[in-house]
């Protein structure tokens, strides 16, 4: 998923429509962010806050330098408590600015936390000895605050370390490893989709995946997504706004189902198959257990059971196992109805708009989508007329690279090219070193005119800073 492509998409539904009503709504909304709600307690942003402009209190007008360095430490920490209100505000306004993340800065507040306590260790001497108080009892002050803090270390680290599992080894997977290894076997690029395991899991071994999280994204993609899923909007709230109304940061995957407590379930109830297909979603990993007959289980996880028929003294002691072996505890399937990532397609059809488009494919067989691309009418008039009947030939890729792709074909007639990767404006396409469109195919992918007699398709990834890019 190329950066910036989505910007060209920006509208003021999907960045802005469903955070807020009013400006008001903006405010508060912003103030939650920047304060925490009180039911969570102080943020450190605001703990360090406190401690600077307490320490400023003590030294104001007794030390000069210092009183300096703690008013501009309490200004920067109030810098970034009020970012995420002002950021709210402006982008009820102004709806692009929702996704800019300027407001995140305020995640780095935490970083001035110890030089506020700093300062006030600083100013505290002084401040009791001229109270007759012996600077001894600030030792024992930290000494008291050291010990709530390592207090709840203690309780919390090791208890997660044994029930959730040591997050080097939550990214560690055997099966995932061996995954990969069929994968660059085959010399074929195919990509995975995950179910109730974040896609970042996945990128570690090289593994392409069909959703993901991502700060930028291209918006087609997700709309195209939107209809993947389908089949389980209404499970979960926050998973349906994640992947339909978020922001500035997009949530491409089946991470929410850890709800269904059920041991079984069959992925199709969850997602759309046939599209899973299209996408080029050849393997599914997943926690779960999946009885969908048409997926295949490679048994290359070692489940001793499915996960949720595991008691919490079970998955405690499988957890701390895998601490140690690597995450195994998965199910790998195998999806033969996958269609290929680059594939020529015997005819075109042709609809208005592109939700028109996604309505259409959702409906469509799996063969119809094998033989048929389906083009908004946009796409349409960019491509020209073409055939009735597409030559479907032989296509061979030469290179497959992050940034450049190589296919020779071989068509007697006039092709079309359809590749499983989603759009961008900064992929270019050259047949036989002539430059070529690229046009949205089922909304959200590549597809490609191929002139009789072409024997090879190149496409290159150019965004505006590749002039800076090393050879």
């Amino acid at each position: 998923n190329a950066p910036f492509s989505h910007r060209q998409f920006w509208t003021h539904p999907s960045l802005t429509g469903q955070y807020f009503s009013s400006g008001l709504d903006a405010v508060i909304h912003g103030l939650g962010d920047g304060i925490g709600s009180l039911s969570g307690g102080i943020t450190a942003t605001n703990f360090g806050l406190l401690l600077t402009a307490l320490a400023w209190v003590l030294v104001r007008g007794r030390d000069r330098p210092l009183a300096l360095a703690t008013g501009a430490i309490a200004a920067s920490l109030m810098l970034t408590v009020l970012l995420p209100p002002a950021k709210a505000v402006v982008s009820t306004f102004i709806p692009a600015g929702r996704s800019f993340g300027a407001d995140r800065l305020w995640w780095y507040g935490a970083l001035f936390v110890p030089f506020g306590a700093a300062f006030l260790v600083e100013a505290l001497p002084g401040f009791l000895s001229r109270r007759g108080f012996s600077p001894r009892w600030i030792i024992l002050l930290f000494i008291v605050v050291l010990g709530f803090s390592l207090r709840d270390k203690i309780r919390v680290q090791p208890y997660d370390w044994i029930a959730v599992g040591n997050y080097v080894r939550n990214i560690e997977s055997p099966p995932l490893r061996v995954l990969a290894e069929r994968i660059r076997e085959n010399g074929v690029p195919e990509r995975v989709l995950s179910h109730q395991l974040y896609d970042n899991n996945f990128h570690g071994y090289g593994l392409e995946t069909i959703g993901g999280q991502f700060n930028l994204y291209p918006e087609r993609y997700r709309r195209f997504w939107s209809k993947l899923i389908q089949p389980s909007f209404g499970f979960d709230p926050l998973c349906d706004f994640q992947t339909r109304d978020y922001g500035s940061y997009m949530t491409l995957g089946m991470t929410c189902d850890v709800k269904d407590t059920s041991p079984e379930v069959r992925l199709s109830t969850k997602a759309n198959l046939n599209l899973v297909s299209l996408a080029n979603g050849r393997y599914v990993v997943s926690r779960k257990k999946l009885t969908d007959p048409e997926l295949i289980d490679l048994r290359l996880g070692r489940p001793e059971k499915p996960w949720d028929d595991l008691s919490s003294l079970e998955k405690v002691k499988v957890n701390f196992r895998e601490n140690f072996t690597g995450r195994t505890n998965l199910h790998v399937y195998e999806n033969p109805a996958a269609l290929p990532r680059y594939r020529l397609v015997e005819r075109i059809e042709v609809l208005p708009d592109e939700s028109q488009v996604l309505d259409r494919i959702v409906k469509m067989p799996a063969e119809a989508l094998r033989q048929t691309v389906v083009l908004d009418a946009a796409a349409a008039r960019i491509v020209g007329p073409s055939s009735t009947h597409l030559a479907v030939g032989k296509i061979r890729i030469v290179e497959h690279r992050t940034d450049l792709i190589a296919i020779d074909v071989e068509a007697e007639g006039e092709a079309f090219l359809v590749a499983a990767n989603s759009c961008s404006p900064f992929w270019k396409c050259r047949i036989d070193g002539v430059e070529a469109p690229i046009v949205p195919a089922y909304s959200a992918f590549w597809g490609v005119k191929v002139p009789p007699g072409a024997k090879r398709i190149e496409f290159s990834f150019e965004p505006p800073y590749a002039l800076f890019r090393s050879n």
